[in-house]
Protein backbone atom coordinates (compact mmCIF):
# COMPACT_ATOMS: atom_id res chain seq x y z
CA UNK A 1 0.00 0.00 0.00
CA UNK A 2 1.21 3.59 -0.61
CA UNK A 3 0.42 7.34 -0.05
CA UNK A 4 0.59 10.19 -2.26
CA UNK A 5 3.55 12.15 -2.12
CA UNK A 6 3.41 15.73 -0.61
CA UNK A 7 5.90 18.92 0.25
CA UNK A 8 5.80 19.18 3.68
CA UNK A 9 8.89 18.97 5.19
CA UNK A 10 10.03 19.60 9.18
CA UNK A 11 11.52 22.70 9.22
CA UNK A 12 12.99 22.03 12.78
CA UNK A 13 14.56 18.93 14.41
CA UNK A 14 11.07 17.92 16.79
CA UNK A 15 12.36 17.52 20.10
CA UNK A 16 11.13 17.07 23.42
CA UNK A 17 11.63 15.11 26.33
CA UNK A 18 12.49 11.30 27.16
CA UNK A 19 9.16 9.26 28.05
CA UNK A 20 8.96 7.64 31.02
CA UNK A 21 10.01 4.68 32.30
CA UNK A 22 7.69 2.54 30.89
CA UNK A 23 7.46 2.14 27.58
CA UNK A 24 3.63 1.25 25.92
CA UNK A 25 2.28 1.27 22.57
CA UNK A 26 -0.65 1.17 20.37
CA UNK A 27 -2.20 -2.27 20.57
CA UNK A 28 -2.52 -4.46 17.71
CA UNK A 29 -4.99 -7.76 17.10
CA UNK A 30 -3.39 -11.30 16.52
CA UNK A 31 -1.83 -14.72 17.37
CA UNK A 32 1.82 -15.82 17.34
CA UNK A 33 4.78 -17.90 18.34
CA UNK A 34 6.65 -20.82 20.21
CA UNK A 35 9.58 -21.43 22.68
CA UNK A 36 12.93 -20.78 21.93
CA UNK A 37 16.68 -20.98 22.68
CA UNK A 38 17.68 -17.61 25.23
CA UNK A 39 18.61 -14.09 23.58
CA UNK A 40 21.75 -13.09 24.16
CA UNK A 41 21.80 -9.96 26.29
CA UNK A 42 18.33 -10.92 28.48
CA UNK A 43 16.86 -11.37 31.69
CA UNK A 44 16.62 -15.80 32.53
CA UNK A 45 13.50 -16.56 30.96
CA UNK A 46 12.15 -17.41 34.85
CA UNK A 47 12.40 -13.57 35.15
CA UNK A 48 8.44 -13.50 35.39
CA UNK A 49 5.25 -12.00 37.47
CA UNK A 50 2.92 -14.65 39.19
CA UNK A 51 1.46 -14.86 36.13
CA UNK A 52 4.07 -15.72 33.86
CA UNK A 53 3.69 -12.23 32.08
CA UNK A 54 7.41 -11.12 32.78
CA UNK A 55 7.90 -8.03 34.86
CA UNK A 56 4.93 -6.00 36.23
CA UNK A 57 3.72 -2.74 33.93
CA UNK A 58 5.96 0.08 35.36
CA UNK A 59 8.97 -1.94 36.46
CA UNK A 60 10.68 -2.48 32.63
CA UNK A 61 13.88 -0.67 32.29
CA UNK A 62 14.27 1.88 29.84
CA UNK A 63 18.01 0.71 29.04
CA UNK A 64 16.47 -2.88 28.70
CA UNK A 65 17.18 -4.35 24.63
CA UNK A 66 14.02 -3.33 22.74
CA UNK A 67 14.36 -6.73 20.70
CA UNK A 68 16.03 -9.76 20.57
CA UNK A 69 14.78 -12.04 18.22
CA UNK A 70 16.45 -15.76 18.35
CA UNK A 71 16.65 -18.82 15.61
CA UNK A 72 13.15 -17.17 14.57
CA UNK A 73 11.61 -19.65 12.14
CA UNK A 74 8.93 -18.12 10.55
CA UNK A 75 5.76 -18.81 7.77
CA UNK A 76 2.02 -19.19 7.92
CA UNK A 77 0.11 -22.19 9.24
CA UNK A 78 -0.11 -25.14 6.64
CA UNK A 79 2.55 -23.81 4.89
CA UNK A 80 6.31 -23.72 4.51
CA UNK A 81 8.87 -22.37 6.63
CA UNK A 82 9.33 -18.90 4.83
CA UNK A 83 12.54 -17.78 6.60
CA UNK A 84 14.68 -19.85 8.64
CA UNK A 85 16.92 -19.25 11.82
CA UNK A 86 16.45 -15.52 11.66
CA UNK A 87 18.91 -13.78 14.74
CA UNK A 88 19.22 -10.04 15.86
CA UNK A 89 18.79 -7.57 18.22
CA UNK A 90 17.96 -4.02 18.11
CA UNK A 91 19.64 -1.37 20.94
CA UNK A 92 17.90 1.27 22.26
CA UNK A 93 18.31 4.12 20.26
CA UNK A 94 19.50 2.46 17.32
CA UNK A 95 17.32 2.26 13.79
CA UNK A 96 17.69 -1.45 12.16
CA UNK A 97 16.53 -1.79 8.85
CA UNK A 98 14.61 -5.18 7.52
CA UNK A 99 15.68 -5.11 3.63
CA UNK A 100 15.26 -7.26 0.75
CA UNK A 101 13.77 -7.59 -2.47
CA UNK A 102 10.27 -8.22 -3.05
CA UNK A 103 8.70 -11.57 -1.62
CA UNK A 104 11.54 -12.31 0.64
CA UNK A 105 9.31 -12.19 3.77
CA UNK A 106 9.83 -8.94 4.64
CA UNK A 107 6.24 -8.44 5.53
CA UNK A 108 5.77 -11.82 7.02
CA UNK A 109 9.08 -11.10 9.61
CA UNK A 110 7.05 -7.94 10.44
CA UNK A 111 4.19 -9.85 11.36
CA UNK A 112 5.45 -12.11 13.50
CA UNK A 113 7.30 -9.57 15.67
CA UNK A 114 4.41 -8.09 16.34
CA UNK A 115 2.44 -10.93 17.53
CA UNK A 116 0.17 -11.05 14.54
CA UNK A 117 1.72 -14.54 13.42
CA UNK A 118 3.33 -17.27 15.60
CA UNK A 119 5.98 -18.97 14.80
CA UNK A 120 7.00 -22.48 14.34
CA UNK A 121 10.16 -22.18 16.50
CA UNK A 122 12.41 -19.43 17.93
CA UNK A 123 12.05 -16.28 20.25
CA UNK A 124 11.02 -12.70 20.39
CA UNK A 125 11.43 -10.84 23.38
CA UNK A 126 10.42 -7.62 23.91
CA UNK A 127 12.33 -5.13 26.48
CA UNK A 128 13.60 -8.83 28.64
CA UNK A 129 10.05 -10.07 27.92
CA UNK A 130 8.82 -13.21 26.10
CA UNK A 131 6.37 -12.18 23.76
CA UNK A 132 4.57 -15.93 23.82
CA UNK A 133 4.96 -15.90 27.40
CA UNK A 134 2.18 -17.78 28.74
CA UNK A 135 0.95 -18.93 25.88
CA UNK A 136 0.22 -15.65 24.31
CA UNK A 137 -1.21 -15.08 27.89
CA UNK A 138 0.20 -11.56 27.95
CA UNK A 139 -0.08 -10.47 24.85
CA UNK A 140 -1.70 -7.83 24.62
CA UNK A 141 0.50 -5.86 27.92
CA UNK A 142 3.53 -6.59 26.00
CA UNK A 143 1.97 -5.01 22.87
CA UNK A 144 2.12 -1.70 24.78
CA UNK A 145 5.68 -1.87 24.80
CA UNK A 146 6.14 -0.80 21.21
CA UNK A 147 4.07 1.16 18.64
CA UNK A 148 3.91 0.78 14.74
CA UNK A 149 3.01 2.95 12.00
CA UNK A 150 1.55 0.81 8.52
CA UNK A 151 2.29 1.57 5.42
CA UNK A 152 -0.96 3.88 4.57
CA UNK A 153 -0.66 5.14 7.97
CA UNK A 154 -3.86 3.22 9.34
CA UNK A 155 -5.68 6.40 10.71
CA UNK A 156 -9.32 6.80 11.66
CA UNK A 157 -10.81 8.40 8.54
CA UNK A 158 -13.69 10.03 10.60
CA UNK A 159 -11.64 11.37 13.31
CA UNK A 160 -8.82 14.21 13.09
CA UNK A 161 -5.58 14.32 14.22
CA UNK A 162 -6.03 15.07 17.38
CA UNK A 163 -8.86 12.48 18.16
CA UNK A 164 -6.51 9.72 15.99
CA UNK A 165 -3.65 10.21 18.55
CA UNK A 166 -5.55 10.28 21.70
CA UNK A 167 -7.71 7.49 21.00
CA UNK A 168 -4.75 5.06 22.76
CA UNK A 169 -4.42 7.09 25.89
CA UNK A 170 -8.23 7.12 26.00
CA UNK A 171 -8.17 3.48 25.64
CA UNK A 172 -5.04 2.35 27.77
CA UNK A 173 -4.57 5.22 30.20
CA UNK A 174 -6.53 6.34 33.33
CA UNK A 175 -5.64 10.34 32.31
CA UNK A 176 -8.17 12.92 32.62
CA UNK A 177 -9.19 14.18 29.62
CA UNK A 178 -7.71 17.29 29.69
CA UNK A 179 -4.24 15.55 30.25
CA UNK A 180 -5.13 13.08 27.18
CA UNK A 181 -5.87 16.71 24.87
CA UNK A 182 -2.54 17.93 26.38
CA UNK A 183 -0.22 15.08 25.56
CA UNK A 184 -1.93 14.09 22.04
CA UNK A 185 -0.98 18.15 20.80
CA UNK A 186 2.55 17.42 22.37
CA UNK A 187 2.67 14.42 19.86
CA UNK A 188 1.57 15.81 17.24
CA UNK A 189 3.92 18.97 17.53
CA UNK A 190 7.10 15.98 17.80
CA UNK A 191 6.51 15.31 14.52
CA UNK A 192 6.04 18.59 13.13
CA UNK A 193 2.24 18.55 12.95
CA UNK A 194 1.33 21.38 15.59
CA UNK A 195 -1.77 23.45 13.92
CA UNK A 196 -3.17 20.58 12.56
CA UNK A 197 -4.77 19.13 15.25
CA UNK A 198 -8.38 19.36 13.53
CA UNK A 199 -7.73 18.21 9.85
CA UNK A 200 -8.98 15.32 8.92
CA UNK A 201 -7.04 12.35 7.25
CA UNK A 202 -8.45 12.73 3.89
CA UNK A 203 -7.36 16.34 3.49
CA UNK A 204 -3.92 16.05 4.22
CA UNK A 205 -1.14 14.97 1.68
CA UNK A 206 0.22 11.02 2.03
CA UNK A 207 3.42 12.25 4.40
CA UNK A 208 1.63 14.54 6.78
CA UNK A 209 -0.51 11.44 7.51
CA UNK A 210 2.75 9.15 8.47
CA UNK A 211 3.72 11.94 10.47
CA UNK A 212 0.50 11.40 12.20
CA UNK A 213 0.42 8.14 12.47
CA UNK A 214 4.03 8.03 13.89
CA UNK A 215 2.65 10.90 16.15
CA UNK A 216 -0.40 7.62 17.22
CA UNK A 217 2.46 5.51 17.71
CA UNK A 218 4.33 7.48 20.19
CA UNK A 219 1.25 8.20 22.27
CA UNK A 220 1.94 5.53 25.38
CA UNK A 221 5.54 6.68 25.43
CA UNK A 222 6.93 3.45 23.44
CA UNK A 223 10.68 2.49 23.47
CA UNK A 224 10.14 0.70 20.22
CA UNK A 225 8.58 1.85 16.89
CA UNK A 226 8.08 -0.56 14.04
CA UNK A 227 7.54 1.34 10.58
CA UNK A 228 6.30 -0.50 7.12
CA UNK A 229 7.65 1.62 4.20
CA UNK A 230 7.49 4.73 5.73
CA UNK A 231 8.80 6.27 2.63
CA UNK A 232 6.54 4.51 0.15
CA UNK A 233 4.42 6.87 -2.18
CA UNK A 234 6.53 9.79 -0.91
CA UNK A 235 8.11 12.94 -3.37
CA UNK A 236 11.82 12.71 -2.80
CA UNK A 237 11.67 15.83 -0.66
CA UNK A 238 8.94 14.60 1.70
CA UNK A 239 10.98 11.03 2.30
CA UNK A 240 14.44 12.87 2.91
CA UNK A 241 12.24 14.86 5.53
CA UNK A 242 10.37 11.69 7.28
CA UNK A 243 14.16 10.23 7.11
CA UNK A 244 15.69 13.41 9.13
CA UNK A 245 12.17 12.91 11.86
CA UNK A 246 12.83 9.40 12.34
CA UNK A 247 16.76 9.85 13.14
CA UNK A 248 15.75 13.00 15.59
CA UNK A 249 13.24 10.98 17.44
CA UNK A 250 15.79 8.38 17.85
CA UNK A 251 18.82 10.35 18.91
CA UNK A 252 16.92 12.33 20.91
CA UNK A 253 14.08 10.06 22.65
CA UNK A 254 16.67 7.33 22.52
CA UNK A 255 13.87 5.40 20.48
CA UNK A 256 14.82 2.23 18.73
CA UNK A 257 13.48 1.55 15.39
CA UNK A 258 12.69 -0.95 13.13
CA UNK A 259 12.29 -0.48 9.52
CA UNK A 260 10.83 -2.59 7.23
CA UNK A 261 11.84 -0.74 3.62
CA UNK A 262 13.02 -1.14 0.31
CA UNK A 263 13.76 2.17 -0.32
CA UNK A 264 17.95 3.05 -0.74
CA UNK A 265 18.28 6.62 -0.29
CA UNK A 266 16.28 6.27 3.31
CA UNK A 267 18.37 3.18 3.68
CA UNK A 268 21.86 5.31 3.36
CA UNK A 269 20.38 7.96 5.36
CA UNK A 270 18.57 6.77 8.16
CA UNK A 271 19.74 2.89 9.06
CA UNK A 272 22.50 2.19 11.78
CA UNK A 273 22.56 -1.39 11.06
CA UNK A 274 20.58 -3.47 8.19
CA UNK A 275 19.38 -7.18 8.60
CA UNK A 276 19.13 -8.47 4.60
CA UNK A 277 16.82 -11.19 3.90
CA UNK A 278 17.14 -13.57 0.89
CA UNK A 279 14.37 -15.17 -0.85
CA UNK A 280 16.34 -18.00 -2.41
CA UNK A 281 18.26 -19.07 1.17
CA UNK A 282 15.06 -18.30 2.91
CA UNK A 283 17.05 -16.08 5.77
CA UNK A 284 19.07 -13.26 6.30
CA UNK A 285 22.52 -13.70 4.43
CA UNK A 286 23.85 -10.51 6.24
CA UNK A 287 24.07 -7.79 8.47
CA UNK A 288 25.83 -4.48 9.37
CA UNK A 289 25.81 -1.14 8.72
CA UNK A 290 24.38 -0.04 4.68
CA UNK A 291 27.66 0.90 3.46
CA UNK A 292 29.58 -1.57 4.88
CA UNK A 293 27.45 -4.06 3.18
CA UNK A 294 27.15 -1.85 -0.25
CA UNK A 295 30.58 -1.28 -0.51
CA UNK A 296 33.03 -3.92 1.60
CA UNK A 297 31.38 -7.22 2.47
CA UNK A 298 31.69 -8.96 -0.88
CA UNK A 299 28.51 -10.72 -0.13
CA UNK A 300 26.67 -11.14 -3.80
CA UNK A 301 23.38 -11.05 -2.35
CA UNK A 302 24.25 -7.71 -0.77
CA UNK A 303 25.97 -6.09 -3.37
CA UNK A 304 23.25 -7.26 -5.82
CA UNK A 305 20.76 -5.73 -3.41
CA UNK A 306 22.03 -2.03 -2.99
CA UNK A 307 23.78 -1.98 -6.51
CA UNK A 308 20.77 -3.32 -8.29
CA UNK A 309 22.53 -2.78 -11.69
CA UNK A 310 25.17 -4.87 -14.15
CA UNK A 311 28.54 -5.39 -12.41
CA UNK A 312 30.21 -2.83 -14.06
CA UNK A 313 27.51 -0.05 -14.08
CA UNK A 314 28.15 2.57 -11.03
CA UNK A 315 24.56 3.62 -11.45
CA UNK A 316 23.02 1.30 -8.94
CA UNK A 317 25.24 1.98 -6.36
CA UNK A 318 24.30 4.93 -3.37
CA UNK A 319 26.68 7.55 -4.53
CA UNK A 320 28.48 5.99 -7.49
CA UNK A 321 30.46 2.28 -7.20
CA UNK A 322 33.56 2.81 -5.11
CA UNK A 323 36.94 2.81 -7.59
CA UNK A 324 34.40 3.90 -10.34
CA UNK A 325 36.49 7.06 -10.81
CA UNK A 326 39.52 6.05 -10.62
CA UNK A 327 38.99 3.16 -13.96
Amino acid sequence: MSSAGDNLTSGADPAGPPGNSVPGASVLPGPASGPAAAAPDQPPANDRSPGGCGPPEGTVPRDACPLAVSSLDVGYPGGPVLLKDVSFTVRPGEIVGILGPSGCGKSTLLRHLVGLERAATGEIRLFGRDLWAGGGACLDEIRRLFGVMYQGGALFGDLNLLENVAMPLREFTTLRPGAVETAARLKLALVGLSGFEYYQPSSLSGGMRKRAAIARALALEPGLLFLDEPSAGLDPVTSAGLDKLVRTLARNLSLAFVVVTHELTSVMATVDRAVLLDKKKRGVVAMGSPRHLAYESGIPEAEAFFRRAGPDDSRGWPGGRPGAAER
